[in-house]
């Protein structure tokens, strides 16, 4: 086989960086690499140029190491590339909640053994205004605005602690803010004042794990939740409740799946910003759409009879 591996060098620790190029060593010794052609990003949106150049059967999969961020930029290179390539990504960044609900390995050994199996998943992707793809998620609100608050410094040197160090600093203050919008699906309507939206593909989001305990990578659909202003004292209960993943039942929370929706302010004076994959995107109004089985991902052994048995 032969291999594009895209790194960002920028991205998480640079032990994530050495298991990717060990492993590409490794492989090749094995002869079951006859090419690894490695290329570093230098800056936004290099990643979605690499990708977006690769043609069809020019390489048997393109590894992705970096965050989030990265893997949304090669998602969107292959697929208006449309090279079809399968992604292999091995998570350097800070949340990697898509990867984590993968099981992706991040070490020398287990990166090896998946792709030596070489199971390829065909995966769902969102879409946004018909231009822009996201793998995992697109949010916005008030806990959407921490991510863009912590430095790539803070995010290397404390992972995942940074954005709750962040967030902290609202919590204790409560500077929680709503917005009135109107969201538009199947002919539904809902109007509402809410601090928080969150269209997903998978359950994992902000490094909470089912915190959209009814999605799945390839069914189809879009998980939607929407979170009103909680009361203070209704926040520890609803924490508590995400924790447990009973939230979806909490009064301040609506949740619904959807093949495509339209969100909107209803107060022309308010801006405000959303998010795909932790990356900002633009603002309020937009559109957001399931493109089903647009990317093939690697995964490894164990996850693919679960994708198999609760996701055919």
């Amino acid at each position: 086989m032969k291999c594009k591996v895209i790194v960002n060098p920028s991205s998480g620790m640079k032990n994530f960086q050495r298991s990717a190029i060990m492993a590409m060593h490794k492989l090749s010794s094995e002869g079951v690499l006859t090419g690894a052609y490695l290329q570093y990003t230098t800056e936004k949106y290099d990643a979605y140029k690499i990708a977006l150049d690769i043609k069809p059967g020019e390489y048997d999969f393109v590894m992705v190491v970096g965050g989030d961020g990265t893997a949304n930029e090669v998602i969107n290179g292959i697929i208006k590339g449309g090279s079809k390539t399968p992604i292999c990504i091995l998570p350097a960044g800070t949340m990697n909640d898509f990867a984590t609900y993968l099981g992706l390995p991040r070490d020398t050994a287990g990166l090896c053994r998946m792709i030596k199996s070489f199971n390829v998943v065909p995966c769902d992707v969102g879409k946004v205004n018909d231009d822009e793809y996201f793998l995992n998620v697109t949010a916005g609100g008030t806990l959407s605005e921490v991510a863009h608050k912590v430095s790539i410094e803070a995010k290397t040197a404390l992972g995942r602690f940074a954005y709750y160090l962040e967030g902290a600093k609202d919590f204790t203050t409560y500077k929680f803010k709503s917005f009135p919008i109107r969201v538009e699906y199947d002919d539904k309507k809902i109007e509402e004042d809410v601090f928080l939206f969150i269209i997903s593909n998978s359950p994992n989001v902000g490094g909470f794990s089912g915190l959209l305990p009814k999605a799945k990578i390839n069914d189809g659909l879009l998980d939607v939740i929407l979170i009103k202003k909680p009361d203070f004292v209704d926040i520890l209960p609803l924490i508590m409740q995400i924790r447990m993943n009973t939230h979806i039942q909490h009064p301040k929370v609506k949740y619904f799946q959807t093949k495509s929706l339209t969100i909107s302010c209803m107060d022309d004076s308010i801006s405000i910003p959303y998010d795909y994959d932790g990356e900002l995107g633009g603002k309020l109004p937009f559109r957001a759409e399931i493109v089903p089985n647009a990317i093939n991902i690697l995964v490894p052994d164990h996850k693919l009879k679960n994708l198999q048995r609760t996701e055919s």
